[in-house]
């Protein structure tokens, strides 16, 4: 009896909470962009909260309903740029092309994100941070997907197996980080893919072929 007085007000109350849902994600999304926004660009240390809610456009409540403090934000966002990295690497595992071609549409391919997908830019410079607990494990990721991309090229004979070859990762994903950094210091240069096209290629001739 009492389940059956108890089930319209359970449905109604259900029915709020789905119509709640799209407005939860679409705020959600906000505080993550503008948060992005802010660590891009003055990076998290020099960040505060009260510029992550002015950049996000919200209240604190609103914020923090979300999300338990800054640090808990600036960890999600390293997690979209881990989650780029997994994607792209994972796309390249499954494709026919040899590696060095895969090399370049990896790295090509993560350049437009970082052109276009804030979180994922600042989600690599805050992976570069000591501040951010769990951080490092994300471009520590990065390099250890370049790394077996590499090895694979090892072990099928497009490479030779040498030091310089094993050290290709790490140099690809510091020249890649670099260029991120960089940005568009220079008016009227290169964009960011051309400049890391050219980093891939320069890397890529100076390992020796069988």
């Amino acid at each position: 009896m009492n389940n059956s007085n108890n089930a319209p007000k359970q449905s109604v109350e259900r029915a709020r909470y789905v119509r709640k849902q799209p407005r939860a994600i679409a705020t959600h999304e906000r505080v993550v962009l503008g948060s992005a926004k802010v660590f891009d660009e003055i990076g998290f240390a020099a960040t505060s909260i009260t510029d992550m809610i002015d950049s996000a456009g919200l209240s604190k409540g609103a914020v923090f309903y979300h999300f338990a403090s800054k640090e808990a934000i600036a960890q999600h966002i390293v997690g979209r740029w881990s989650e780029a990295v997994t994607g792209e690497f994972g796309v390249a595992a499954l494709s026919e092309e040899p590696v060095p071609t895969k090399l370049r549409v990896v790295f090509a391919s993560l350049a437009e994100r970082m052109s276009g997908d804030v979180p994922c830019r600042a989600g690599l410079k805050l992976s570069l941070d000591s501040g951010v607990e769990g951080a490092a494990d994300a471009y520590r990721h990065f390099m250890e997907m370049a790394a077996a991309l590499v090895g694979c090229g090892i072990d099928d004979g497009t490479f030779l197996d040498e030091p310089r070859t094993r050290r290709l990762a790490f140099n690809l994903c510091s020249g890649f980080t670099a260029a991120v950094l960089l940005g568009g210091m220079e008016a009227g240069g290169p964009d960011l893919v051309t400049r890391v096209e050219d980093v891939v290629s320069a890397h890529l001739a100076a390992v020796p072929a069988p």
